[in-house]
């Protein structure tokens, strides 16, 4: 009885260990779930500013072509399209409102806040705690989580298997008697029968027993069959993470280096040509959404950079 009381202790062990690691990789995983709510927030904030930005354009730009039309220097065709671009991005602002809305409402969720937080205004680009080639993380929440399901396995292994072993059993009483007893003498209630019993319990009928430790083997199979599995899957999503960060920070330099400048220039030197009259409306409206999406590009290029580094810090935290 002792040993099977010992493996007893020793299954609560690990099946309380077990639940640790659940705690531990819903901690990791909300961890990641704020900091993914709270760039996405800065990236809403700063495609706001750029619609905002094209807003203000496009409002001249109307405007413009609407004195324009009245004083007969244009057809309709002018106004027209400053009407359609213009109302193209009010509705992308509406758009955006409601998302960034959607966007605070699971921020305050996370963070089980009554009142809206919002981030302050800081680096939009999140820096990466460490970077190697190879996934070198010994223990992180989900693999430890599966791996300790074979610890589990094991403990109930050991525990079946000692009830397969002999029970020893150990007992001694104590009492007193007040009158005759069997052989005819009177005994008071001051003398004191002490009896000492002791057995052997072997198990007779094994059968059920021994199903019990298969069943508790087979569940160790599947539990180290599961752990290669998400062992591998861990490291291609790791690859691909690793894969995906390089991508990024090479598309967001080259933005940084050249598109964004290239753009600037193109959006201050259309102006000034569409002002002076030597390119007409059409051609102002080609350069302004060409310079307008190389800025909107370069806000997905660091939106998908910062999930790639949420994803290798999750694997670095994890050391």
């Amino acid at each position: 009885f002792p040993k099977v009381y010992e493996r007893q202790k020793q299954l609560a062990a690990e099946e309380w260990k077990a639940s640790l690691f659940t705690v531990s990789t819903k901690e990791y995983e909300l961890k990641r779930m704020v900091q993914e709510t709270f760039y996405n927030i800065l990236h809403a904030r700063q495609k706001k500013i750029l619609l905002q930005h094209a807003d203000s354009l496009y409002s001249g730009f109307f405007q413009r072509a609407s004195l324009r039309f009245d004083k007969g220097e244009s057809n309709i065709m002018e106004k027209t399209t400053a009407e359609i671009q213009l109302g193209q991005i009010h509705n992308q602002l509406r758009q955006l409102a409601q998302d960034s809305a959607i966007l605070q409402m699971q921020f305050r969720l996370l963070l089980n806040s009554p009142h809206d937080m919002s981030p302050d205004n800081g680096h939009e680009k999140m820096a990466i705690l460490t970077l190697t080639d190879t996934l070198s993380i010994k223990n992180p929440p989900p693999l430890a989580m599966i791996r300790q399901q074979q610890q589990i396995a094991d403990a109930s292994i050991k525990l079946e298997k000692s009830k397969m072993l002999p029970e020893l059993s150990v007992g001694y009483s104590n009492s007193s008697i007040k009158g005759i007893g069997a052989d005819e003498q009177y005994y008071s209630s001051g003398q004191r029968f002490s009896s000492v019993q002791a057995g052997v319990g072997i198990p007779v009928f094994a059968r059920a027993q021994k199903a019990k430790i298969s069943a508790a083997k087979f569940s160790k199979t599947i539990a180290q069959n599961n752990y290669r599995m998400n062992e591998q899957s861990l490291y291609n999503h790791y690859a691909s993470a690793l894969a995906n960060y390089q991508k990024y920070k090479e598309a967001v330099s080259y933005y940084e280096s050249s598109a964004i400048p290239n753009a600037l220039l193109i959006t201050q030197t259309a102006n000034q040509q569409f002002n002076a009259g030597t390119i007409n409306y059409l051609e102002w409206v080609l350069l302004m959404n060409q310079a307008t999406l190389v800025r909107s590009e370069y806000l997905e290029a660091i939106k998908n950079l910062n999930t790639s580094v949420i994803e290798l810090n999750y694997f670095a935290a994890s050391k």
